[in-house]
């Protein structure tokens, strides 16, 4: 996932064994991001979300992803007009930050 800056998700443990993300920006001068994966939703969850809200036809993809300062999910997905779907969902509120439908 690729929004205005890159970031590569790094999922893990950390010291006390507990699973975390880590979204390194692509520019070596600013700082990671490390996230517990308790402190925020599933992508079983995001996928709900998206299910109970657009009820796509075919998913795609689920990925996190990071969009300014705000860690995400970004599930992929055709929906029911045929379209390239996006919707990136708040990785610590399950919040539909944003809903982007491209024609095939």
């Amino acid at each position: 996932f690729n929004g205005l800056k890159q970031y590569y998700v790094i999922t893990g443990l950390n010291k006390s064994n507990e699973a975390v993300y880590v979204w390194v920006p692509e520019d070596s001068k600013e700082k990671p991001v490390l996230k517990l994966a308790a402190d925020g939703i599933t992508e079983k969850k995001a996928l709900e979300i998206v299910k109970a809200e657009q009820n796509p036809e075919k998913v795609i993809s689920v990925k996190l992803g990071m969009e300014k300062t705000i860690p995400l999910w970004e599930v992929k997905y055709i929906d029911d007009r045929n379209r390239y779907t996006y919707d990136l969902i708040n990785f610590s509120n399950g919040e539909i930050r944003k809903h982007i439908a491209i024609k095939k």
